[in-house]
């Protein structure tokens, strides 16, 4: 899915932004779903491809990698971290208004690996 989003053309991404959004945070929140990592490296492509275009979903994608850096899987933090970090790196600024959330969930997650 990633391959799929990293290579479809912005239009296209633009037109779907908020269903695949809504989907990816819908099946990360089913307590059966066994490919968290996957989804969270899905996402980050997502946020990846759309870049500035993400501004308006800032408080989705955070609640979503808050939750994904609460589990107990190493590789399900990992790629959350991931995707966190990737949608600081292209908003830079844009992320001051969420500065202390940012920083208090760094923060309790400072000592993680």
């Amino acid at each position: 899915l990633s391959a799929v989003i990293s290579k479809a053309p912005k239009s296209s991404l633009m037109a779907q932004l908020t269903t695949l959004i809504t989907r990816l945070q819908r099946h990360l929140g089913q307590p059966s779903c066994l490919a968290r990592s996957a989804l969270y490296v899905t996402l980050s492509t997502l946020v990846k491809s759309a870049s500035e275009d993400v501004i308006q979903y800032v408080p989705t994608l955070l609640s979503i990698w808050v939750d994904g850096l609460a589990t107990s899987e190493w590789t399900d933090r990992k790629a959350a971290a991931e995707g966190f970090e990737q949608l600081v790196k292209i908003l830079g600024q844009a992320m001051v208004p969420y500065r202390g959330e940012v920083l208090t969930v760094l923060n309790s997650h400072k000592f993680d690996k």
